[in-house]
């Protein structure tokens, strides 16, 4: 309305072009600061770390998420630096995920630095062959064997996230094993786990699970 009126009072003059432009400016810069104003009082939604499913149960309690599965977790008894930001349980089948699927996210330094995913009632080549890889290395964990994959293909992309959480990039290798009903994944986000530490945390609960076999048997 403002700028119609400035047109007719001014049709053809340098003076009124002038007023249209200042106003336009105006216009301009208080839209800007209006979105900018919304920005901050209103901040991103955060990103999710965890595939988001229907009825996946979410909790930062790894014994939380041990209560609400049949079969024993273990985490590693060191995790280099980083802890457990959330856990994310999945009772039910979906589209990506086996029913009692559990998967632990790793932070550290406002950065998400692994994720280890226990996976039931599928075997050690069923869950390698999710995956596409340039390079793949056997080892053996816990007298079994397993699998250090490199991803084929991934370009590592990192993207920040809401304040208050954790930042990620893309999976570029992950370790793949097997402890007791489960297929164990440890996945290094742009390599912030090492090799050694990825095999080393595996190692750790392979472990964990035989002395607990071990002691079950001593006990009959």
């Amino acid at each position: 309305m403002i700028l119609n009126r400035l047109l007719q009072k001014h049709p053809a003059t340098h003076k009124g072009s002038a007023k249209f432009f200042l106003v336009l400016f105006a216009f301009i810069c208080v839209a800007a600061v209006m979105i900018r104003l919304a920005q901050w009082l209103i901040p991103d939604a955060p990103v999710p770390l965890l595939l988001q499913e229907d009825g996946m149960i979410q909790t930062t309690s790894f014994e939380e998420a041990q209560k609400k599965t049949s079969e024993p977790l273990r985490l590693p008894e060191d995790l280099f630096g980083s802890e457990v930001f959330v856990v994310g349980v999945y009772p039910e089948t979906t589209d990506h995920l086996a029913a009692g699927t559990v998967i632990a996210v790793l932070t550290k330094d406002g950065w998400r630095t692994g994720q280890i995913t226990y996976t039931p009632n599928i075997t050690l080549e069923e869950e390698k062959a999710k995956y596409f890889s340039v390079r793949e290395e056997e080892l053996v964990i816990g007298e079994k064997s397993a699998f250090l994959l490199l991803l084929q293909g991934i370009i590592p992309s990192c993207k920040t996230n809401a304040e208050g959480f954790p930042g990620a990039c893309s999976f570029t290798k992950v370790l793949l094993f097997e402890v007791d009903e489960f297929v164990i994944t440890i996945a290094s986000d742009n390599g912030k786990l090492t090799d050694g530490e990825m095999i080393a945390m595996a190692r750790s609960i392979a472990v964990q699970a035989t002395n607990i076999s071990v002691d079950d048997g001593g006990g009959q």
